[in-house]
């Protein structure tokens, strides 16, 4: 399960409890750098916050605990730059992070909302309304947003590319065990 690392930082006694259960890595669904796709997602501390607060007890009682997150493309805020610069982050000493990449965002077809067996958000109920069209790029099917100008099929290929890159840089932790089998 995921853990909310803002919810740690607003409970501040929860880090040195999950230390003292034992916890030995933790993955949080940071998910995005911007404030305003955050509280689209019900996610509004400021990510700066967030990571300073997990450089700090990584320093004491989290010291010997991994941590992990995935790091969503394709927000209706989300831009090139703004994709190029997280990446620059996710690569720098300020990254307290022992693993991060990137996962490109999934939009559910209104067709499909009905289904039992699908979950579907409030992005996906909405997603008409935040610039967001399914359409083919190159003869491949992808959603396009008009607010940013992404398209899901180029962010998978950046995704693809970028990734591996992004991982072999990072400790190994139980999570990337089991995705290495």
């Amino acid at each position: 399960d995921l853990l909310r690392l803002d919810l740690t930082v607003s409970k501040p006694e929860m880090a040195d409890i999950l230390a003292d259960m034992g916890m030995i890595s933790a993955q949080f669904g940071i998910e995005t750098s911007d404030k305003q796709d955050g509280l689209m997602i019900g996610k509004g501390m400021d990510f700066q916050k967030q990571i300073d607060y997990l450089a700090k007890i990584k320093q004491t009682s989290w010291k010997n605990i991994t941590s992990r997150s995935l790091f969503i493309m394709g927000f209706p805020n989300d831009s090139w730059e703004k994709i190029y610069r997280l990446e620059e982050w996710m690569r720098s000493k300020e990254n307290p992070l022992d693993e991060c990449h990137f996962v490109t965002l999934t939009i559910t077809h209104k067709q499909f909302h009905n289904n039992r067996h699908i979950f579907v958000s409030s992005l996906d109920k909405n997603y008409e309304q935040l610039g967001y069209e399914f359409t083919e790029k190159d003869g491949v099917p992808s959603w396009y947003n008009h607010k940013s100008g992404l398209y899901e099929v180029d962010l998978l290929k950046y995704q693809y590319k970028v990734n591996p890159g992004l991982i072999e840089n990072f400790k190994y932790t139980g999570f990337r065990l089991m995705d290495l089998e």
